[in-house]
């Protein structure tokens, strides 16, 4: 079923009158309290899930297919599991193949409803690998994929953009660290090197989002560090971003809920280990500090996202391993969004959540508005989002440059009625 959304957009700049462009880039900051009954947003929200049947597990792996999670090896370890998010429940599936005693160590991915795991090692035997493998979740099957053409290596990163996924970093069989770069493709089960990192790296934190991916952390040069790259895939290029403004750390995990960076956890020299979040936009290219993991203080857990929510758990303090699983939920509205002005258009970023019912709608605007010529009024063209529940919503608005502060205001008809929400945000 289609359901109607209005928006009524009012935004300005304190540097400009009504009838003056916006600057390129310019970024708000939300700086006011939602209104209306059922559009204020949730705060950031860890929930306890039900612990993975087996024994504890550090240097395990993890994916996201289907809206499922799936979990598996770790140091002595080569099960693997299936996590319903439905029911919360775990079952066990076929071992992770290619495997005599444990895979630890190992990166993980999905690609179109496929999971794979690539490389790692047994720690128990000084084995390290550099095979692939893929896993069809709807028959329980694994089967060979193609085999890195680069160096065996444990503590290597990955992600995906674009139906392409991308590996690099680790250690090699001797514990050098690396940074050679490799892009995966599924259609051609084949291996294409890339340019290099700019620097050696293993056990980094690393996700994509907005069609770039970010490494971050980790040891550089046999040293915890803070420095984040952006890995560009139209140019084949690394750029240097903002450093982590956390301490630094390896070890820890990393994922991505629309355009935003999520890392956390992890150790550092001296017996360090970490139970806080951080956020990274990759919008305004900032750091911000969230509440810390209830999970306590861990290095190499596990996370992976389904449905807009990411799930973390496991890890290892010491010489103790950990079972639990947590499922988190960020705050419904972005803390910042953006509008750029060009020659005939604004690009808007604004992300929130709507009540209605138990199915909220979870709404992000990227994307380009048209404005006049004065670029004080601009449209949002219709478009069409779905809530948590599998219903579809038509969302059109338009807006107006006036005063100091950017203001929006949505007119939601749900089977709820009329809900107004109204948030500020100032230059």
């Amino acid at each position: 079923m289609r359901k109607a959304i209005f928006f009524m957009c009012v935004a300005s700049f304190s540097a400009f009158s009504c009838k003056k462009a916006v600057d390129t880039s310019t970024t708000a900051q939300f700086i006011g309290e939602w209104n209306g009954t059922g559009c204020n947003p949730e705060a950031d929200k860890w929930t306890q899930k039900a612990p993975n049947y087996a024994t504890g597990r550090s240097g395990g792996v993890a994916f996201s297919v289907n809206n499922n999670l799936y979990v598996g090896g770790g140091y002595g370890k080569k099960d693997f599991w299936g996590y319903n998010t439905s029911s919360n429940t775990w079952a066990r599936l076929a071992d992770i193949p290619g495997t005599i005693k444990a895979r630890d160590f190992a990166t993980a991915f999905a690609v179109n409803d496929i999971g794979y795991v690539f490389g790692g090692g047994d720690s128990t035997l000084s084995l390290v690998y550099k095979d692939l493998w893929k896993f069809d979740w709807s028959t329980n099957l694994w089967g060979a994929a193609a085999t890195m053409p680069g160096v065996a290596r444990q503590g290597a990163f990955s992600f995906v953009i674009n139906e392409t996924a991308y590996v690099g970093g680790g250690r090699d069989a001797s514990g050098a660290e690396l940074k050679d770069f490799w892009a995966y493709s599924q259609a051609g089960n084949n291996w294409t090197q890339k340019a290099d990192l700019p620097a050696t790296v293993a056990n980094t934190y690393a996700f994509s989002a907005n069609n770039f991916g970010f490494v971050t952390c980790g040891i550089h040069a046999g040293a915890e560090d803070t420095s984040t790259y952006m890995y560009d895939p139209s140019t084949n290029t690394w750029s240097r971003q903002k450093a982590f403004k956390g301490h630094a750390r390896q070890g820890g995990t990393a994922f991505s809920i629309g355009n935003t960076g999520y890392i956390g956890l992890g150790s550092a020299t001296g017996g360090l280990y970490f139970n806080d979040f951080y956020t990274y936009s990759t919008i305004t290219n900032e750091w911000t500090r969230l509440g810390d993991y209830p999970g306590g203080y861990v290095e190499y857990p596990v996370s992976a996202v389904a449905a807009g929510k990411a799930y973390v758990g496991m890890g290892i303090q010491g010489t103790t391993r950990f079972r639990d699983w947590y499922q988190y939920i960020p705050a419904s509205a972005s803390t910042k969004f953006n509008i750029s002005a060009g020659s005939n258009s604004f690009s808007l970023f604004v992300t929130f959540s709507i009540a209605q019912d138990s199915c909220a709608i979870d709404v992000t605007l990227p994307g380009t508005v048209s404005t006049n010529s004065g670029k004080d009024i601009f449209a949002i063209a219709t478009q069409t989002v779905t809530d948590r529940c599998g219903n579809n919503y038509a969302i059109s608005g338009s807006g107006s440059i006036v005063n100091d502060e950017i203001t929006i205001t949505t007119v939601t008809s749900t089977s709820n009625g009329t809900t107004a929400c109204t948030f500020k945000g100032k230059k």
